[in-house]
C-alpha cells in the first residue's frame, strides 16, 4: 500500500466515478487536502481506500490480492461499502469485530426553497438561529471531519440554535467538496423535542439552495430519516453500513 498525496489524487477518480454513497466524503478527499488515500500503485491503481473522519470507503476489485490488507489495516470506524461484493469481503475478513446498521441515502433534487424557508421560520420562543462564527466553530468542529476549527470556519457551513449564548442545536457541514456539503445535525439533550433540529437544518438547507451548494443528507437512524423527508428530501438508497471495533 502507498499513500497518495493531494496533488496526485485525481488518478483515483475512475475508481470512484460511479460511487454515490457518501459522495461528498469521496469528493472532499479527492479534491482537497483532506483525509488519507491509500492505493496499490500510484500509476495504474486497481484498489483504493479513502479515510476521512470516521468514514472509510473502498474502491476497485475486492478480489484483489491486497484487498484484505486494505481492510485489516484500518482504524476503528465506519466502513461504507458501495456494493455487496465489498460488503461481503469486509464482513468475511473482519468477522465478529464488526457489526452493521441500516443507513439511508436521500436525493436533494426535489427540495423546494419556499418549503424549507417556511420550516426555518418556526423557531421556538426564547431561541434564535445564527450562522456559525469562529468562536462557535472552536467548540463544534470536533463533531465534524475538519481537523481544526479554522478549516471548519473557512470551508464549512453551519447554523446554530441559541438560547442566550448557549448552543442548543447545530446543523453543520460534516465535510465539504467544491460542490456540496454532507449535513450533520445534533441537538443537546435538554433542548430536544422542541423543533430545533427542524428549524436549524431548514436554515442550513435554504442557505445551500440560495448559494448553489448541494446539501447532501444520509441518515443513520429513523429520526434523521424522518427529518430529511420533512424537509423534502426523497429516499433513494438504503444499505448496511459496517462498524469496525477491533478486539483489544
Amino acid at each position: 500500500m502507498i499513500e497518495i498525496l493531494p496533488p496526485k489524487r485525481s488518478v483515483l477518480r475512475p475508481l470512484f466515478e460511479y460511487h454515490v454513497r457518501q459522495r461528498v466524503v469521496i469528493d472532499a478527499v479527492l479534491e482537497q487536502p483532506y483525509g488519507e488515500v491509500l492505493t496499490d500503485t500510484a500509476t495504474h491503481p486497481q484498489l483504493a481506500r479513502l479515510q476521512l473522519g470516521a468514514f472509510k470507503l473502498f474502491a476497485g476489485d475486492p478480489r484483489h490480492p491486497q484487498a484484505e490488507t486494505f481492510i485489516t489495516t484500518c482504524n476503528p470506524g465506519l466502513f461504507i461499502a458501495e456494493n455487496d461484493l465489498w460488503k461481503k469481503k469486509i464482513l468475511n475478513t473482519l468477522g465478529d469485530q464488526c457489526s452493521t446498521y441500516l443507513r439511508t441515502g436521500f436525493s436533494f433534487e426535489h427540495l423546494k426553497r419556499d418549503h424549507v424557508l417556511k420550516l426555518a421560520q418556526n423557531v421556538p420562543p426564547n431561541y434564535t438561529i445564527r450562522a456559525l462564527d469562529f468562536k462557535r466553530a472552536e467548540s463544534e468542529y470536533t463533531e465534524t471531519a475538519y481537523d481544526t476549527p479554522e478549516k471548519l470556519y473557512q470551508s464549512g457551513t453551519g447554523f446554530c440554535a441559541l438560547r442566550g449564548s448557549e448552543v442548543a442545536s447545530v446543523a453543520i457541514a460534516y465535510t465539504n467538496s467544491h460542490q456540496g456539503i454532507e449535513i450533520q445535525i445534533y441537538t443537546n439533550d435538554q433542548h430536544k423535542q422542541k423543533g430545533l433540529a427542524t428549524c436549524t437544518s431548514a436554515t442550513l438547507v435554504a442557505h445551500c439552495l440560495e448559494n448553489g451548494i448541494d446539501p447532501h443528507w444520509s441518515a443513520a437512524n429513523a429520526i434523521s430519516a424522518n427529518l430529511a423527508q420533512k424537509l423534502g428530501y426523497v429516499k433513494n438508497d438504503q444499505y448496511e453500513a459496517i462498524v469496525y471495533r477491533p478486539h483489544k
